[in-house]
């Protein structure tokens, strides 16, 4: 009795669920849904069909048989179930595994996006296209930027691991943004590294991902004549370009209201003016002390407007791990494995490897240290014995 009540409950389930998620997805809404991996016998009718290995959402478990004619396609034990048993059978089996699985999920998807349910992440979700995934949102892409309109672009400040092709190359912190990605993997130590250790294209998808994941992602709009200067306090910052100024959110020209002209790229004493990197090029400045800036030590690793480089930037010395500026000069601390510290202090080198006629000599003066750390009446005891005495 309690089974067949069981049987008569399962439909009402599933046709109370929201409908899934589609690419004409109603403006405002949001769907919620149960998923979860799984990953254990399936079993049904009191058969043991095996191990059922699939991350699942409760709305792909559909109560007719023409959608779930796919996902049985895709699994061999839900396939061969079905064909011993029957296609109801299975489907509430399956949904028995969603529901009593300690590691579902409740889902929440944006509106115009479709769920990706994986292992390690079951609430994942894709947008449909023309969308994009910002910030927890499917958003329409900004338009192409065109001659006299406003620049568009997706920035924010990221600070985790970056792991590319499944290896962590350290924390990436960094306010970054879509449009000057390629400047990063050369300005940014853990992405340099990461790009050299695997490509660009990698190091730039996976940042890309950071970017749209980060809940503090931003469309930023900048006004003509202005260059971005991502903050972590303020993804959309930026400049203008002299001899424009900001007023009031856009760059305009000084009148002619007694004000001389004047260099508006001025710095206060003890700080220099060096250059920022954008899509434009260094034509925005920020004001660094270059007696113990990092990335600008003893002067401007990006030089301002056409003033040449003067300084360096000490986190892309090669091969190393642990660097400080010190009084305007780079001071290595730490070497990454096979590497060690220069003779200057200043940079790192490579270890030579080792030939097989040098690792057989290192063989052979161990091996004769260790003969002459014998106790010397029982080396003697030996050579009589050898000698036959």
């Amino acid at each position: 009795m309690l089974l067949a009540l069981l049987a008569l409950s399962l439909p009402l389930f599933f046709h109370s669920l929201p409908p899934a998620v589609h690419a004409a997805s109603l403006p405002g809404k949001r769907d919620v849904f149960a998923c979860a991996f799984v990953d254990t016998e399936l079993v049904v009718d009191g058969v043991d069909f095996g191990i059922f290995t699939e991350c699942l959402c409760v709305d792909i478990i559909p109560d007719n048989e023409a959608p779930l004619a796919a996902l049985i396609e895709n699994n061999p034990v839900a396939k061969h179930a079905a064909e011993m048993t029957s296609m109801s059978q299975v489907t509430n089996a399956l949904t028995d595994l969603v529901k009593n699985s300690g590691g579902a999920s409740q889902c929440t998807y944006p509106p115009n996006a479709n769920p990706v349910c994986t292992e390690t992440d079951p609430c994942a979700y894709t947008c449909n296209a023309p969308y994009i995934k910002i910030g927890g949102k499917c958003v329409l892409p900004p338009p192409p930027s065109a001659l006299g309109k406003r620049d568009i672009d997706i920035c924010a400040f990221v600070d985790t691991e970056l792991i590319v092709d499944g290896v962590d190359f350290g924390i990436f912190r960094e306010c970054v943004c879509l449009d000057i990605l390629d400047a990063v993997l050369h300005t940014n130590a853990v992405a340099k590294n990461a790009a050299e250790q695997t490509s660009s294209s990698q190091v730039r998808n996976a940042i890309t991902d950071k970017i749209n994941d980060s809940g503090g992602a931003s469309q930023c709009i900048y006004p003509p004549h202005s260059n971005p200067v991502c903050t972590e306090t303020d993804p959309c910052a930026y400049t203008c370009d002299p001899p424009y100024v900001k007023r009031g959110g856009k760059c305009v020209l000084l009148g002619s209201s007694g004000l001389r002209k004047r260099d508006l790229a001025t710095c206060s004493y003890g700080l220099t003016r060096c250059g920022i990197w954008s899509r434009w090029g260094a034509r925005s400045y920020e004001c660094l002390d270059t007696a113990v800036e990092l990335e600008s030590c003893g002067g401007c690793a990006i030089p301002y407007a056409d003033e040449p480089a003067s300084g360096m930037d000490c986190s892309q010395i090669k091969g190393v791990a642990d660097v400080q500026c010190q009084e305007g000069r780079c001071k290595v601390n730490r070497c990454r494995p096979g590497w060690v510290v220069g003779d200057d202090g200043a940079s790192c080198v490579r270890l030579a490897p080792m030939s097989a006629g040098h690792m057989q000599t290192i063989g052979a003066a161990a091996e004769m240290d260790n003969i002459f750390s014998l106790d010397p009446h029982r080396m003697l005891g030996n050579m009589f014995q050898a000698a036959g005495y």
